[in-house]
């Protein structure tokens, strides 16, 4: 009897957390935007790098952070990786040679960081300053 009190308690478990489950995978759906844009370092593209979008908390903004790869000063987020809408922190950093050229050695500039509102913005470009210009 016992063992099947014990059988019946562990379904019933096994539906909630089933059911929380499906509700959250039913919440609201964040709307995330498709941004691409250009990336220069000293008037030249960016050969490679990286760029972060994260919401700007100190603007009251919230959600997840947005990033893509820069390829030959070129770069364009994902559907499910762009950044959603409202002030971000951009956080850049570049390398003059890609992955496929073997390694990739110090960065050529870190952690360029500016700020941009991505509301209705599709296309971003960003020219990172040269230190010391």
């Amino acid at each position: 009897m016992k063992m099947a009190q014990k059988a019946v308690t562990v379904s019933a478990w096994n539906l909630i957390v089933l059911g929380s489950l499906f509700l959250v995978g039913c919440g609201p759906s964040i709307e995330r935007h498709p941004i691409s844009g250009n990336v220069t370092y000293d008037g030249k593209p960016v050969e490679y790098g990286t760029i972060f979008f994260a919401p700007d908390t100190s603007k009251g903004a919230a959600g997840p952070q947005g990033m893509a790869e820069i390829r030959q000063g070129r770069y364009q987020t994902e559907a499910e990786k762009g950044p959603v809408s409202g002030p971000h922190v951009v956080k850049i950093t570049g390398w003059n040679a890609s992955p496929e050229a073997g390694m990739l050695g110090a960065p050529t500039f870190t952690d360029y960081t500016t700020n941009v509102d991505i509301t209705n913005a599709t296309q971003l470009d960003f020219d990172v300053p040269t230190k010391g210009k």
